[in-house]
């Protein structure tokens, strides 16, 4: 059985069924008189008790319709976490190869 707040309940009330009814963080947010910080904490609580909550920038949040959302939504975050993935193991080459940021900046090539 899932754990939700009393502001989960709210913030999942809030958000539309279905992709077609998607709204924006902000407006969701601002219905809501709660700060988008408040808003995107709730939203991931509920998304890590099951709750099928999907996002995408173009969009904004919907509740899945079908499993096709949630697939879609899977390989969007999916994108994400590789794009991640690729700046810390960029960061951590410089960290290991560096030994201040002056000296990265310093060997940092200016395309023209």
């Amino acid at each position: 059985m899932c754990k939700l707040t009393d502001t989960d309940f709210i913030v999942l009330a809030s958000i539309p069924r279905g992709k077609e009814n998607a709204m924006f963080q902000k407006d969701l947010a601002s219905s809501l008189g709660m700060p988008k910080r408040d808003f995107r904490w709730s939203v991931n609580h509920l998304r890590l008790e099951g709750v099928p909550i999907c996002s995408s920038p173009e969009c904004g949040y919907w509740v899945a319709d079908n499993m096709e959302d949630v697939k879609d939504f899977i390989k969007f975050l999916n994108s994400y976490v590789a794009s991640y993935m690729r700046t810390i193991q960029r960061f951590t080459e410089v960290y290991e190869k560096y030994n201040s940021v002056e000296e990265v900046l310093a060997n940092v090539e200016i395309k023209k």
